[in-house]
Parts: structure tokens; sequence; C-alpha cells
């Protein structure tokens, strides 16, 4: 919530309905929908963040134990992370694709629209093409996912790993590594994003493209600047974010170790154990 503001920036930028500064697109969005304007969408993004960032945390160190009792390796290889997180952000955006693509919608466009209500956006989706509607732009959010991901879960491995040898606190040895990994890997993937979102907010106004022709519009009328709108704003909230998800997800794993409490990250299969009469 607290970081919303650059969200909504970030979002008029890349969908091209706000100014070319940050500060120029809040004045536009505060004269036309006020001081909450700046929040619009807030909402379902706390419930895709809730519902993507567990799924994603879960699933990559699901997929981590389960490629490292694979290979049978005792020491970690650099691109297990990276497997391990490009699979875990499938997962994730699998299931709260439909919220992102509502959110977008929402936040991407300035003034009193029919895309103000949650309800109307998802029917309005599902009315064109059924559930394809709702996942619109997922095979270019797939590819994003997976470089993203991979990349920010084997970048903060990397860093934490030659952090330890420092005399820091295990807390900000986390924020750090976080947020390092999060700044390399939103910076390469943002073109990426802003052509998903420049996809998502057409398709409401009745316009359908893929990714190669909106990336051809975008240059040819804005130049190939357009594709790092909102990168600004991208840059001072992401990599914050991503920093203090490392740090809240690694203090409560050793919080609750030191509770002695049993850890589960998601479901596990009880052993069985086989015998040949």
């Amino acid at each position: 919530s607290t970081q919303s503001t650059w969200e909504r920036v970030k979002l008029l930028q890349q969908g091209g309905n706000g100014a070319k500064s940050v500060v120029s697109t809040i004045q536009v969005a505060f004269r036309q929908e006020g001081a909450l304007g700046l929040w619009k969408g807030n909402g379902i993004n706390l419930a895709r963040v809730a519902t993507n960032r567990a799924l994603l945390f879960m699933c990559q160190d699901q997929y981590k134990q389960g490629i490292m009792s694979v290979i049978g390796e005792s020491k970690r290889p650099t691109w297990v992370s990276f497997v391990s997180g490009s699979l875990a952000g499938v997962t994730a955006n699998l299931v709260s694709y439909p919220l992102d693509l509502a959110r977008t919608q929402m936040s991407g466009c300035i003034g009193k629209t029919s895309s103000n209500k949650f309800r109307i956006v998802l029917e309005r989706n599902y009315s064109s093409n059924g559930i394809k509607g709702l996942y619109r732009g997922f095979s270019l959010c797939l590819g994003g996912a997976i470089v993203y991901e991979g990349t920010k879960f084997m970048m903060y491995d990397y860093i934490s790993d030659h952090l330890k040898g420092l005399n820091i606190s295990h807390g900000l040895r986390s924020f750090t590594a976080g947020w390092v990994a999060g700044s390399i890997a939103h910076f390469i993937t943002y073109p990426n994003d802003t052509l998903r979102r420049r996809i998502m907010i057409a398709q409401q106004n009745g316009v359908r493209m893929n990714w190669l022709v909106c990336m051809k519009q975008m240059i040819a009328k804005e130049g190939w600047t357009s594709l790092f709108a909102g990168l600004q704003a991208q840059m001072i909230r992401a990599p914050l974010a991503a920093g203090l998800q490392f740090f809240v997800y690694e203090s409560l794993i050793r919080w609750l170790r030191q509770q002695k409490q049993p850890l589960t990250s998601g479901f596990r299969m009880p052993a069985v154990q086989l015998s040949l009469v």
C-alpha cells in the first residue's frame, strides 16, 4: 500500500496515459481523480501480491529441494536457483494472472471509466473470449516470469552467499541481496513488462495485438525509449519491495526454526517404504 503510488505512476506511463516525468504523472492523476486516485486498484493489487508471493516462495523452495535431490549434489549449483525460480514464477503467475490483468486495466487509465470496478473488468474480459480472455498476453508474461524470477532468485543466492563472509546481520544480508537481485532482474525484463501492460490496456478498448505488433507500433510512434516508460518509478519501488520480501521471508523462516516448530513449505508426500517378498 505504501508503494501503490509508484506502481500507479509506472502503469500510467507504460500504458501511454501518463506524463513523461514521475512528478507530472502524479499531478495529472491527482487533478483528475484526487488523492485516492493514487491508490486506484490497490485492493486488487494486495490480493494479487499476497497470492503470487506466497506461491512463489513456497514453490521455489519445493522446486529447489526437488532438483537437488535429483542431481544428488551437496553443493548447490548456480543454475539450480535460476531453474527453481523460473518454475516458481510460472506457477505463481498462472494462478494470479487474472488479478494482474484486472489491476493493470483499472490502474492503467485516468478518469472515471468502466474499468473502475473489479467485477466489471473480469466480466468484460471473460465475455470477450471466455477463460482465454482472462489470460490475454499470458505468453508474454510467461517469458518474462521465467527470466525475471529465475534471475532474481539466482542473483539473490549468489549475492547472499558472498555476503556471508562479511560481519553483517542476517536480516541486512537478506535485504541487501534481495534489493540488488531485484534491481538487476527488473532492469533486464522491463521492456517485456511494458509490452505486457500495453497489450492489457489495449484489450479493454477492444484492441487485440500480439507483442511483436505492439512493439513495432510503440517504437514507430513513441521511439524505443517508450519500452522503458515508467522505469524511474519502477526502480524506486520494485528493488525495495524485493529486498523487503526476502528480508521478511528469511526472518520468518529463522523465527519458526527458533520456535522449534515443524516448518513445512507446501505439501510433502509422506515417505513410503516398499519391500519385495
